[in-house]
């Protein structure tokens, strides 16, 4: 496997457990969750955390938002 990417994910509790079961875990590093971070969605706290983690700036960065459809 090469190793982990700039691949940064800001989502919900648990999903490191969904990418482990996935076997993607290893491509996304940092992973920055809203949980983690004490504060609740679109708070533009997590996406500056995930910037700043990344090393990244807006001009490199993306955000989309996944819903469940049933």
């Amino acid at each position: 496997m090469s190793s982990p990417s700039r691949y940064v994910l800001a989502k919900l509790r648990g999903l490191r457990a969904r990418l482990r079961a996935c076997r993607v875990l290893q491509y996304f590093e940092p992973i920055i969750t809203s949980f983690d971070e004490g504060v609740r969605k679109p708070d533009l706290r997590i996406f500056r955390s995930a910037l700043r983690l990344a090393r990244a700036g807006t001009a490199e960065a993306t955000s989309w938002a996944a819903r469940r459809i049933s």
